[in-house]
């Protein structure tokens, strides 16, 4: 998967984009491991440091998940936007579970009809 980490008007650093694509990395493998991209943004809004991160899914269905989050430090607003994004893959993980539990139930309904 590719983890784009970028700035807008912001210099990130060296640190940062390893810092992010170590832990962003972790959390959509484990969730999502049909993703194909994520891109990372940092901005800069007066006093506080905003970080938008949208994942786009590689299944076909053109799914993507975005969040933006800030706060007064930048690993901070990154770390907001971390966990947003998580909850948001488990949300999207159980409906799909949720899902294909549905389906199988309707196919099992039909055999025995």
């Amino acid at each position: 998967m590719k983890i784009i980490v970028s700035g807008q008007n912001l210099e990130i650093g060296q640190a940062l984009p390893v810092y992010v694509e170590e832990h962003l990395g972790k959390k959509i493998s484990r969730y999502l491991p049909t993703a194909i991209s994520a891109h990372v943004v940092f901005m800069k809004e007066r006093y506080l440091y905003v970080c938008d991160i949208t994942i786009q899914d590689g299944t076909g269905n053109h799914f993507h998940i975005k969040t933006k989050r800030s706060a007064p430090e930048i690993h901070q607003a990154f770390d907001n936007s971390l966990k947003a994004i998580e909850e948001q893959l488990k949300r999207h993980k159980s409906r799909m579970k949720d899902k294909h539990k549905a389906q199988q139930h309707a196919e099992i309904a039909k055999a025995l009809i």
